[in-house]
């Protein structure tokens, strides 16, 4: 039999969001649901219908709540392999609104499917039951993957969407520091030096080059970096109300990563500058360059949901 852990009769806080939605499951509509801690789980009460684990009644409904009983069932337990991970049999509380959700955590259906298909083949079924639940199994199996469970869970609650910001929060703040840094010069003197080649002006000093160098700037060196989420960041940070700014834009990176990726698109940008004998030819050189980017498939996947 299966040992409740203390764990199981704790109500998770109801003050945090909990994502929720509704999966079919061979056939089955299972509420489903993401916890603040990122578990996906399904709702215990539809899971007695979704393994078949119940005989039918007249009006279609299973009777009874077996499914905690059929996980602990001797013929059951006895079937699990050695490294099977037991506190997925664990059931776990939570609330939604007012509500008080009994759940399982959804990667509990594929290894039970597994279980029971291996007991299968392996002639360890004996009775009309569990032949149906193995059936039943075999329906699920040809559509789930312990992967794709997830994944699906995370599409029917919404949970997929702000866990890609989420990301892109968590991206964020390694480049971005949440206090102004003390100014340090980060642009070498031979990059304004080129600029002032390609568009065949005087040199220039700091106090008096022309606005466009910081256009120039903003559209090959910020904007790059991850996929222009990064320049966006910064552009909250530094531009008041009034399009004035506080500081520099690099005054606000962090002072490790976010400075170390700030230099290496300065670098990427001079090898091509050095390389072009104009503004123009600059230009078409740049337009074969990708982005600069620590995690491009979390851009593809934001432009997917936008």
């Amino acid at each position: 039999m299966i040992k409740k852990s203390s764990k199981a009769n704790k109500v998770l806080n109801s003050n945090i969001k909990v994502y929720e939605g509704h999966l079919n499951l061979g056939g089955i509509q299972v509420p489903c649901f993401v916890t603040p801690d990122g578990k996906r789980l399904l709702a215990a009460r539809r899971l007695q219908d979704v393994m078949k684990v119940a005989e039918d009644r007249p009006d279609g409904k299973t009777a009874g709540t077996r499914w905690a009983r059929f996980l602990g069932f001797e013929w059951l337990n006895s079937l699990l392999y050695k490294d099977f991970n037991r506190t997925l049999l664990e059931p776990i509380k939570f609330k939604v609104g007012k509500k008080i959700i009994v759940g399982y955590q959804a990667e509990l259906i594929p290894e039970l499917c597994n279980v029971i298909l291996k007991a299968r083949r392996d002639g360890k079924l004996t009775t009309t039951r569990q032949s149906i639940i193995a059936e039943q199994c075999e329906i699920l199996s040809s559509s789930l993957a312990k992967v794709g469970i997830v994944a699906l869970i995370d599409e029917a609650t919404g949970y997929q969407f702000d866990r890609k910001y989420d990301a892109l929060r968590i991206l964020l703040n390694a480049y971005i520091s949440a206090a102004l840094q003390k100014w340090v010069k980060r642009f070498p003197d031979e990059f304004f030096a080129q600029l002032d080649r390609l568009y065949d002006n005087v040199k220039t000093v700091s106090r008096s080059r022309p606005r466009y160098y910081g256009t120039f700037i903003n559209t090959y060196i910020y904007n790059p970096i991850e996929d222009g989420y990064v320049k966006m960041e910064l552009n909250k940070k530094n531009i008041r109300p009034d399009g004035s700014r506080k500081a520099r834009f690099h005054q606000w990176l962090t002072s490790d990563f976010g400075v170390q990726q700030l230099s290496l698109q300065i670098g990427r940008v001079l090898s091509v500058m050095e390389d072009s004998n104009t503004i123009r030819t600059f230009k078409e050189k740049m337009k074969r360059k990708a982005s600069l980017s620590i995690q491009p498939e979390l851009f593809e996947m934001l432009d997917d949901y936008k």
